[in-house]
């Protein structure tokens, strides 16, 4: 009735008690007495306009009391209403009537977060066994019971498409029940949540119910989730909890990134460790530490803590200077290590999983370089042996060794050369081909020789210029000092062009120059322009690369001096290009990631063997096939697979019977979840009286308590009886107050006649 439930319904059958008023009225009703008096006419008329005053007056108070006792047996019946009455009752059913319901469970790393002495997915936990167990549903308006509904489970990491999510009794689930462990997230949770929304819409249930459990990280809810149509005749409607278990403050920084800059960094040249950390802005109590070590966790370099200071957004960044470059250790037999770990920690806090990292790094293969000594230039040739290898040979660990012959050898896997006159047409032909071969040819052109390039053949123009990054100009003699610049934004450059490294003091004033290269093979990585800027000047090339077939050819356009040779950018320039790059066998990646081999075949890995963390040996078979199979070949890339990647750790692949790695790779857990920005839960899911928003369940069932206990209305009513009753007081109080004015006060009065 008019909106409303009642308490005391029953009271409802009185309402026709309000028309007792009119009964009174009509039962002692009195009548006019008559007095006869001689006139009349006046007393009639006075009479008239009384009666219909009294009229009028009477029955407005007849309403108003009438009114007054219908109020009054209205508020004696408690009018209220629900918020929500379709909380009440299970979810199970009973009754013939069946219940369904989805539970979605953030079970992302971000969930490992402690408060209070428990994580946030042991709570998670704890809200499931409740739900399923159905505690304190027997309760009045206690929160619906899942006992007998049939449930299904939705996790951050989807299930495998041969098993797909489906419902299961809750009985079935207790008994079955695993506890919850963190695990990859490879889609935010509103997809998983909307996979379980779809689920819901295709089933038939007559009571629906959808559980979120998260902690609300903002990268999990990009978009708020997706609204359910309750109108539709064919998904019914739905009744949705969202448990938000986001901390009110999260006392938690974590490293979201650790790399070498440069990426590549060599042995014994100096490089730097790039922390980043996610914490809270304005956190000054923070500090980093870092050290190398053997894969075997031998200590070798050890770092002072540093100090982080978060900006407004929460993020930290900290470089810390490795000045004595990496180390070069040798293993128990004495070969060289492949392979280190840099290892940065931050102090433990509520999270500590994300209070340390680690980056694998492969040491660039030693190399054999021969530098071909030049009668014309002894001193430029011993700088070069020098910026090779500064301690001539008695350190075991450097990278490079390095000797001096006439000519090379072809055992080598780097010649240095300085061209003081060019080469003729089989020594041109054979530095091509060593470099063709696979190996790296470094050459340094004597100022000058561009004067008599023209009068060379053209044979041998043609067997040069494949060595060259392009011709030497013949009508260009440029003059002055000239600075150099970086020209490309390239992997070898990579860390030399920072200010402390004054890239621009370098200067040359006599070298050799060339015309613009138009071969794509061939790059510019140091330009030359003059000091003092000239209009119309343009530049020229210092030092270009070029690739031809496996190998490499840099080419200088001088001959070093001592300017150019004690520059803090040539050492560690020569020793880059004389490095191979490393051969790609080292892996950094996140759990559930795949490892992979490089191969030429699938049966050229065969017996290739992936040793777990825990020591686990799984062998590649190639003609192997099935579910359970974590290899898989992949023939567009010819690389090798591993997927069985669930745990973090360093993971070896290995030849059967061999204890060298053919490749390392390094699993981690996932940095992304290390930034704990929560977004509101009013924000992922639109309020409503089907919706609930929880932060316990002990609040969750508050929650349904409040949606499902009455709601008085009445202040409404008692506003209104205690106008009336004032009203009502009024006029039976003070009759003069309501005297109708008569119809004959709106006629003009007529003057008297005048007599004619």
């Amino acid at each position: 009735m008019f909106g409303f439930n009642f308490q005391v319904g029953a009271l409802l059958w009185a309402l026709p008690l309000a028309s007792v008023p009119i009964l009174l009225h009509l039962l002692f009703r009195r009548k006019s007495p008559i007095v006869y008096f001689s006139t009349l006419r006046f007393i009639k008329t006075s009479l008239q306009h009384t009666a219909a005053r009294r009229r009028v007056q009477k029955w407005v108070l007849l309403s108003i009391r009438m009114l007054l006792l219908a109020l009054m047996i209205i508020a004696l019946a408690q009018p209220f209403k629900l918020w929500a009455s379709n909380w009440g009752g299970g979810s199970g059913g009973g009754h013939g009537r069946s219940g369904i319901a989805a539970i979605v469970i953030d079970t992302s790393y971000s969930m490992q977060l402690e408060g209070q002495q428990i994580k946030l997915l042991d709570k998670a936990e704890s809200i499931v066994q409740d739900l399923l167990r159905g505690t304190g549903s027997e309760r009045p308006n206690g929160p619906p019971s899942l006992k007998e509904a049939k449930i299904a489970i939705f996790k951050s990491n989807p299930a495998p498409d041969n098993k797909p999510e489906s419902f299961q009794p809750a009985a079935d689930l207790l008994s079955q029940w695993t506890p919850l462990q963190p695990e990859p997230s490879p889609l935010p949770l509103a997809q998983r949540v909307s996979a379980a929304i779809d689920l819901l819409a295709r089933s038939k249930a007559d009571q629906k119910m959808l559980i979120v459990i998260s902690d609300t990280q903002s990268r999990e809810f990009i978009r708020p989730i997706q609204q359910w149509d309750a109108a539709d005749p064919q998904k019914g409607p739905l009744r949705t909890v969202f448990f938000d278990l986001h901390p009110d403050k999260a006392d938690s920084a974590g490293i979201t990134s650790l790399k070498m800059d440069p990426e590549q960094p060599i042995p014994g040249v100096g490089s730097q460790a790039v922390v980043e950390v996610a914490g809270r802005a304005g956190d000054a109590n923070k500090v980093v530490t870092l050290k190398i070590t053997t894969l075997a966790g031998k200590d070798l370099v050890n770092k002072p803590p540093t100090s982080l200071a978060f900006g407004s957004n929460g993020k930290a960044q900290v470089r810390i200077d490795v000045k004595e470059g990496l180390p070069s250790p040798t293993d128990a037999s004495g070969k060289p290590e492949r392979f280190l770990l840099v290892h940065a920690e931050l102090p433990k806090d509520q999270m500590h999983w994300d209070d340390a990292r680690d980056l694998l790094v492969e040491l660039p293969p030693r190399q054999s370089v021969t530098a071909i000594d030049s009668a014309q230039q002894p001193t430029a040739a011993r700088m070069l042996r020098l910026s090779l290898d500064p301690w001539e040979g008695k350190d075991a660990a450097w990278p490079l060794v390095v000797k001096s012959a006439g000519d090379f050898s072809g055992d080598e896997h780097v010649a240095i050369l300085m061209l003081t006159s060019w080469p003729d047409e089989n020594r041109a032909l054979r530095l091509a081909d060593f470099a063709r071969a696979g190996n790296t040819l470094v050459l340094f052109i004597q100022p000058g020789l561009e004067q008599s390039w023209a009068k060379l053949p053209e044979r041998q123009k043609i067997l040069i210029q494949s060595i060259l990054p392009a011709a030497p100009m013949t009508n260009d003699s440029p003059s002055g000092d000239h600075r150099a610049s970086p020209a490309a934004d390239d992997l070898l450059m990579q860390g030399l062009n920072d200010k402390s490294m004054r890239i621009n003091d370098i200067t040359v004033r006599r070298f050799v120059p060339f015309n613009r290269p138009t071969d794509s093979t061939v790059t510019t990585l140091l330009s030359l322009s003059p000091a003092i800027p000239i209009q119309g000047s343009r530049t020229y090339s210092l030092l270009s690369r070029r690739t031809i077939g496996g190998g490499t050819i840099f080419v200088w356009s001088t001959i070093p001096d001592a300017r150019l040779a004690t520059h803090p950018v040539f050492l560690p320039l020569m020793v880059r290009m004389s490095l191979r790059a490393s051969q790609g066998d080292a892996q950094n990646l996140d759990l559930g990631q795949p490892l992979t081999l490089r191969a030429k075949s699938s049966a050229s890995v065969a017996g290739v063997q992936v040793v777990s963390p825990d020591g686990s040996t799984h062998e590649f078979q190639p003609n192997a096939t099935g579910a359970g199979n974590p290899f898989r070949w992949d023939e567009k890339s010819n690389r090798l697979l591993f997927t069985d990647t669930t745990a973090p750790g360093l993971y070896y692949w290995r030849r059967s019977g061999s204890t060298s790695p053919l490749a390392v790779a390094n699993v981690q857990l996932p940095a992304g979840e290390a930034e704990l920005e929560y977004k509101p839960a009013e924000l992922i899911l639109k309020p409503g009286p089907d919706t609930i928003i929880a932060r316990s369940y002990e609040e969750f069932a508050l929650g349904v308590s409040q949606v499902q206990a009455p709601n008085p209305k009445w202040s409404g009513l008692i506003a209104l009886m205690l106008l009336l009753l004032c009203f009502e007081a009024l006029l039976g109080s003070v009759s003069t107050i309501w005297k109708p004015a008569s119809w004959r006060s709106f006629v003009p009065k007529m003057g008297a006649p005048q007599s004619t």
